[in-house]
C-alpha cells in the first residue's frame, strides 16, 4: 500500500524495512490511507485519531516546487506554511497498529 503524494513514501518503503513492515501491518489490520488536505492540528484533535484510517496531505509536488523554484526568505516562509499540513504517516500508522494490540479500555469507573 502506497501513499500517493506523500513525500518520500516510495523511497522509504524501498529502503527501510521498519517503515515497510509498519505499513504492511497497518494494511493487514484494515488500515486505510486517505489523501486529503488536512492540518496537523486537525489530525490530532478530531475523532479520526482513533479510527483505522489516516488522512494525510499529499504535499510532495508542492514541496518539490518550493525547493526547485523558490529561494531565500520566500522558500523558508513557504516551507513553514506547508509544515502546518505535514503529518507523519509512520507515527500515525504505528498508533493504529498498537491500539489493535492493546486491551480495550474499561467502560466504567
Amino acid at each position: 500500500m502506497r501513499a500517493p503524494g506523500y513525500a518520500f513514501d516510495a523511497e522509504l518503503l524501498g529502503v527501510s524495512r521498519l517503515y515497510r513492515r509498519s505499513r504492511e501491518l497497518f494494511a493487514k489490520g484494515g488500515g486505510e490511507l486517505i489523501p486529503t488536505l488536512v492540518s496537523a492540528a486537525r489530525t490530532l484533535g478530531s475523532p479520526i485519531l482513533v479510527e483505522n484510517r489516516i488522512e494525510y496531505s499529499p504535499l510532495e509536488t508542492e514541496l518539490r516546487w518550493v525547493l526547485d523554484e523558490l529561494r531565500g526568505k520566500a522558500r523558508n516562509e513557504e516551507l513553514a506554511r506547508l509544515k502546518r499540513f505535514a503529518s507523519s504517516l509512520f507515527h500515525e500508522q504505528n498508533h493504529r497498529i498498537l491500539w489493535k494490540r492493546l486491551p480495550r479500555a474499561p467502560r466504567g469507573r
